[in-house]
């Protein structure tokens, strides 16, 4: 029998932004800097509109936004429809190299939440 390779999922931070919340860069909110954070669970909550929040591997999502955009591949994307619900939950925490920032692409001003659970 081959041996499995995995790590524990133990998360030691956790935060809840909802859309209305962030401030500065619209719509965007630098969660963590620097490398060795993981993505263990998300959980968006759409509001009175259908919300897709994108969770995004940069350390200046500020700077990203400002200088034309950041990298759709650098991001997973979540979307849920009018007082729905979509969840990450991965067997393994997923890596962010460079930091985690939030960006709410959709659900602005309908009072979308996003939950996550990183190390």
């Amino acid at each position: 029998m081959a041996a499995s390779l995995s790590k524990s999922t133990v998360a030691r931070n956790k935060i809840n932004v909802v859309s209305e919340d962030v401030g500065g860069v619209p719509y965007a909110k630098q969660i963590a800097t620097g490398a060795g954070h993981e993505l263990i669970y998300a959980k968006l909550l759409a509001g009175g509109s259908a919300a897709v929040a994108r969770i995004v591997d940069t350390a200046n999502i500020a700077g990203d936004i400002a200088g034309g955009g950041y990298a759709l591949e650098n991001g997973i994307a979540m979307s849920a429809e009018a007082s729905g619900a979509d969840h990450i939950v991965s067997n393994r925490p997923i890596p962010f190299r460079k930091g985690i920032a939030l960006v709410f692409e959709q659900g602005q001003g309908s009072n979308a939440e996003c939950f996550l659970l990183f190390d």
